[in-house]
């Protein structure tokens, strides 16, 4: 729209528009609280919407109505008035194109609302101000600060509802280092299901009891690095292309320390900016998500994440404002 503005001009531009939602609405775009009026609600209420929404697929547009809830109702009713005003002028034409924009917007901006509401979840990443130690010992002052990614929850089929033991994470950045404390509550640490040892060539087989972390910045688009580490230390990492498909040929230099207490697990790991791609700069919106697979020989494995309860996909994965 922008760059049609500046070929025609901006008044040539807002007239030619006018025009052309005239002729489209038909008797349902002028009148009081009408077309003319739903559009303007949906572009203001888009405009003045802080922060990044989101980037390709399952960009958040709901969160416009969450900062601007007074506009759904009003644009709910300028789409009736609409309707009211082509059915009583015999505007079957324009009535057909007002009832198919307001399917248009229950499938856009309501679904997504109220996806927004349920799932959508942002957490503030704050630069580190001291030096970071990768022990497994989170006595450092930064993650004193860091604020809590917690409320993990079981995934979709199994109802998100929360995981029966839980876990708590933390996320630290310098430009040059992401971080992550990740602690993992077990209540029976001595029937933990975890390989010390893993064969390189199915890392995953027998894997066992561990977290997963995935990380990505908005150029990649639904591909993120995926990083798995079980409570006995080990660790594998890779790309996640799609969900289905997972390019095991990344090898990545990540700090990582295990400590295992009487009443939890720690990983605590440094990620190098330089093997991302991309450095944590200042303001940057990144996506990531946490997710734990408990394996014990005294109840049945439990899956759960810090994203509602999903594992992969990177639309579902939670929005790192860095700050």
């Amino acid at each position: 729209l922008a760059a049609i503005a500046g070929y025609y001009g901006e008044g040539n531009f807002r007239r030619l528009r006018q025009e052309a939602c005239r002729l489209y609405y038909g008797a349902g775009w002028a009148g009081k609280d009408s077309m003319a009026s739903y559009l303007w609600y949906l572009e203001d209420s888009f405009m003045k919407t802080p922060d990044c929404l989101g980037w390709g697929i399952g960009s958040q547009i709901g969160k416009c109505l969450a900062n601007f809830p007074e506009y759904g109702e009003k644009l709910t009713n300028c789409l009736a008035n609409a309707e009211a005003a082509a059915a009583a002028a015999g505007d079957a034409r324009g009535l057909a194109h007002v009832r198919r924009e307001r399917e248009m917007f229950g499938m856009t901006w309501l679904d997504g609302y109220r996806s927004y509401v349920e799932n959508y979840r942002e957490h503030d990443v704050f630069a580190k101000k001291g030096e970071i130690t990768v022990d497994g010992v989170l006595d450092e002052q930064d993650w004193a600060a860091a604020k809590p990614l917690d409320g993990f929850k079981r995934p979709p089929w199994n109802g998100r509802v929360p995981a029966e033991v839980q876990t708590v994470a933390k996320i630290v950045r310098s430009k040059e280092t992401l971080y992550f404390a990740v602690e993992c509550l077990e209540p029976t640490m001595d029937k933990r299901v975890a390989k010390a040892k893993i064969d390189p060539a199915h890392p995953w087989k027998g894997f066992g009891d561990h977290i997963e972390l995935f990380y990505q910045y908005p150029d990649m688009a639904e591909k993120c690095y995926h990083l798995m580490i079980n409570s006995e230390g080990q660790s594998f990492c890779g790309i996640q292309v799609t969900p289905a498909n997972f390019d095991g040929n990344f090898t990545t230099r990540a700090q990582v320390a295990v400590r295992r207490l009487a009443d939890r697990w720690i990983a605590e790991v440094a990620i190098p900016t330089s093997e991302i791609g991309m450095q944590c700069f200042d303001g940057a919106s990144w996506r990531a998500n946490v997710a734990r697979q408990r394996v014990t020989t005294d109840a049945p494995p439990e899956g759960s994440s810090a994203a509602n309860g999903v594992f992969n996909g990177t639309s579902n994965h939670v929005n790192l404002k860095f700050r």
